[in-house]
């Protein structure tokens, strides 16, 4: 299997990605206050400084202030080799990013984490930082586990009909609920995810579902390695000596609120380990 590595043109509507060498897509300032904000450092000249400190968090939203001393000492002779102290530094604090992943908290530390994601995904798949480029030709397999229905849910159609129903169906539930929902929802319409209704709706089986989804996780990892081990005939203990399965996965909330998981996995190859 060749998979082919060169990036699609990016129009003004598509989205640059997070290869090495897509542009930044940095919000714009947006805080009302901010023309008086960059005023203030105008005029006492913390300027300098302050772009200084932004540069070294990356353009972090919430930066980590850090307030301390340290100072390293050659233990034998006890020369002092260096001292730090925050209280030397323009603003009297260390500033470090925050690490958040989530855009909407902090996008340009949300944007680091994606873009080594993206390249731990793309050198598993296609080699590349330290892994054989052999790779690219092992299969690969795109998964989605997702939950169980819990009960009918309104929910966008692209244009269409909710739950549309025949002319002469007049189903409804036993609680006397219509079975149907001829509305075509927008995609922010809050009756998405809703269900049809509340009373048939399994919602105590849908919270469990939540709560165990980590362990379910869990538990489908081992099965496919028991799995693997039993199609190659070696014991599960010593599967890996004789291969491993490489795996990325991202759990998402679907528009009925429930979590599903999307993983690309590399299936193993006997003799190899990828």
């Amino acid at each position: 299997m060749h998979t082919d590595t060169t990036p699609a043109p990016a129009g003004p509507d598509r989205f640059p990605g997070f290869s090495e060498d897509a542009p930044l897509d940095v919000p714009a300032l947006t805080r009302a206050d901010t023309p008086e904000l960059l005023s203030c450092r105008i005029a006492d000249g913390t300027m300098d400084a302050f772009f200084d400190a932004l540069a070294s968090t990356g353009n972090c939203a919430h930066p980590i202030r850090l307030a301390g001393s340290t100072t390293t000492v050659e233990t034998t002779t006890g020369q002092v080799l260096s001292t730090f102290d925050t209280r030397d530094l323009p603003f009297g604090v260390l500033h470090r990013p925050c690490g958040n992943r989530r855009a909407s908290a902090c996008p340009a530390c949300s944007r680091v984490y994606a873009r080594d994601t993206y390249a731990l995904i793309h050198a598993g798949i296609n080699g590349g930082k330290t892994v054989p480029a052999h790779v690219r030709d092992n299969p690969l397999l795109f998964v989605t586990l997702t939950a169980p229905s819990f009960g009918p849910v309104h929910g966008h159609r692209h244009g269409r009909a909710c739950r549309p129903r025949r002319r002469d169906d007049q189903t409804r539930c036993p609680h006397g609920r219509p079975s149907w929902c001829g509305i075509v929802h927008d995609e922010d319409d809050h009756a998405n995810g809703a269900p049809l209704c509340s009373d048939c709706h399994d919602t105590a089986s849908a919270v469990m579902w939540q709560w165990h989804a980590p362990e379910l996780w869990r538990r489908f990892t081992i099965a496919l390695r028991r799995s693997i081990a039993h199609h190659l005939h070696v014991p599960e203990a010593s599967l890996s000596e004789h291969a491993s399965v490489q795996y990325a996965k991202v759990a998402e909330y679907q528009t009925r609120g429930l979590i599903h998981f999307h993983a690309r996995a590399l299936p193993p190859v006997l003799g190899h380990r990828v």
